[in-house]
């Protein structure tokens, strides 16, 4: 069986849908099953090529970096992607983003949805790409031969949204995604030059990890610390993530705010630098609006950071009791959260037992299984 994933829907910078996709690959590479696999790849994305070209595991398709613009990425979808298909003889054809060939070809499609923010929440996204993709999640009920959703608050949700027939509910998979990090040494070289690039101390400070945009919630994060004078004097706040779409009000509130370089706002970081991150923050927040299953809260667990995160969607399925949950449309629960895990020492030791427990309960490799599962059945 000859199995072609299409990851030209990757962006460079992996968060996220970004994370997930390079977990398959390695996944699938440690595996190493029977089938042989093919992987489409733009030219200039450095990370995966490389990936794929020290495992030796894999043929590798090359194209152009010109589609990664939307409209060039849709025309090779749906057009030259079946022909690829058909010109390999390939069997099942993964599509990691929503969108996959529409056409009708041989090959089986498989398609992973990752949360259902398109319907749910229309404003948090740009127009032309609210219109495609709510589009092809309509059109993979009908046309793809199994649906992977990230975790069973996503299925839910598109069953509910979209009113599932009963006929169709047998293509619907949960593959539920992972954290497999190790806990770098708190106090070793690496991490202290990292730390100190941000100006900040092992267990003084409390982090966020997200895109900058409204769905993140970061405004209620800020004042929620703003509320919190006996923590933000002791603990700074820091905001890792790359801006994504209407963040000019995050930027609006911090200035508002005026604590000024108590909170900090990183960018983006390497893989490196966010586990270094992690492993020496003091809490961490995670209060988004909605997730289809929220990486970060499951990555600060398997580092046994307590973590304050929200009561919807699929964070409760993530976080089970290893976390604190709150509404995240309060900022006074939030800031409760937050000052109870910092004075209560006994329930914070009880929530690093837990969350390091919890996060067990997730791995790559379990993922990557039960996608297979999807290309052979």
């Amino acid at each position: 069986m000859k199995i072609l994933i299409d990851f030209t829907q990757i962006p460079l910078k992996k968060v996220g849908v970004g994370v997930y996709a390079m977990s398959l690959l390695r996944e699938i590479n440690k595996i190493r099953p029977d089938q042989e696999y093919y992987v489409v790849v733009l030219g200039d994305d450095a990370e995966v090529i490389e990936l794929l070209k020290e495992s030796k595991f894999f043929k590798i398709i090359y194209l152009n970096k010109i589609f990664r613009k939307l409209i060039f990425r849709f025309a090779f979808e749906q057009l030259f992607l079946p022909l690829l298909a058909l010109k390999n003889k390939i069997d099942v054809i993964h599509s990691l983003h929503y969108s996959f060939p529409i056409l009708p070809i041989k090959a089986k499609k498989v398609v992973t949805l990752h949360d259902m923010t398109f319907f749910l929440y229309p404003e948090f996204h740009k127009k032309l790409n609210l219109w495609f993709f709510t589009k092809m999640i309509k059109m993979s009920i009908r046309h793809c031969e199994r649906i992977i959703c990230v975790s069973e608050a996503t299925k839910a949700d598109v069953f509910k949204i979209l009113n599932v027939k009963e006929k169709y509910r047998d293509k619907f998979v949960v593959a539920p995604l992972g954290a497999d990090y190790r806990l770098p040494t708190q106090y070793d070289k690496e991490s202290l030059k990292i730390l100190n690039k941000h100006n900040l101390a092992p267990n003084k400070f409390l982090l966020f990890i997200g895109t900058i945009e409204p769905r993140k919630n970061i405004k209620s994060i800020l004042l929620a610390y703003s509320k919190l004078p006996n923590v933000n004097s002791e603990y700074s706040l820091v905001i890792v993530g790359k801006k994504g779409w209407h963040y000019d009000e995050v930027y609006k509130t911090l200035d508002e705010l005026q604590l000024g370089n108590k909170i900090i706002f990183t960018d983006f970081v390497t893989e490196n630098e966010k586990n270094v991150l992690l492993s020496n923050c003091y809490l961490f927040l995670y209060p988004s609006f909605y997730e289809g299953f929220g990486i970060p809260v499951l990555e600060a667990m398997s580092f046994g950071i307590p973590t304050i995160t929200s009561n919807i969607s699929s964070m409760p399925e993530v976080a089970g009791d290893a976390a604190i949950l709150i509404n995240p449309h309060r900022v006074e629960e939030i800031s409760s959260a937050i000052n109870l895990l910092v004075h209560d020492a006994s329930l914070y030791k009880s929530m690093q037992d837990k969350s390091l427990v919890q996060a067990k309960k997730f791995t790559w490799n379990k993922m990557a299984l039960d996608t297979i599962k999807c290309y052979i059945q």
